[in-house]
């Protein structure tokens, strides 16, 4: 409805917590294959993957889970309980090795978001509320530019460090000792 000025103003969402989407999810609420997730008190509706976004991801996993060797957990789009109000399904992220099996994990190492389309969501909502969930390391591989972004050390809702790797470069995880990704060979 417009308001005095003639501009619209459309009603507050109402903010769901982290327990409600859960129940909401048990509950069958959502479609099987609903590709929502909490973010910041909102749920969204995830794109569909490209061709592009899946293999990279896939060489990802990959060449992360040969690399660890079973000295960390790799879960691959599943949900991560990251505050009160969000739960995302990163693309891939890392735990310390066995975490608590019966519920979803509320801490990571490492989280990757492979972006094609849903670059500005993962850096402008996924970075921060990254941060503030305390993960100390986020890789966004950024498939329309052909680089990593790393981002690291959280302060206060953001990451104070960014690096940007292009073909030809390796990254390596500072959270995740000895962990070296060749960047082409992901993008490839």
């Amino acid at each position: 409805m417009p308001d005095m000025t003639g501009e619209l103003r459309l009603p507050r969402p109402y903010p769901f917590t982290r327990e409600q989407y859960v129940r909401m999810a048990h509950a069958d609420v959502f479609a099987p294959d609903h590709n929502a997730e909490l973010l910041c008190g909102g749920i969204y509706l995830r794109d569909s993957q490209s061709p592009a976004h899946a293999w990279a991801l896939q060489r990802l996993n990959a060449k992360l889970v040969r690399a660890l060797g079973g000295s960390a957990d790799v879960f691959v789009r599943a949900s991560l309980a990251a505050g009160a109000d969000s739960m995302p399904d990163p693309d891939l992220y890392i735990t310390r090795p066995n975490a608590d099996a019966t519920d979803y994990p509320d801490h990571a190492l490492l989280v990757v978001e492979v972006a094609d389309t849903s670059l500005a969501t993962d850096r402008d909502i996924k970075g921060p509320l990254y941060a503030a969930a305390g993960v100390p390391e986020y890789w966004i591989v950024d498939l329309t530019h052909q680089v990593f972004e790393i981002y690291r050390d959280p302060r206060n809702g953001r990451y104070a460090s960014l690096v940007t790797l292009g073909l030809g470069e390796f990254a390596h995880a500072i959270a995740v000792e000895g962990l070296s990704v060749d960047i082409a060979a992901v993008l490839a």
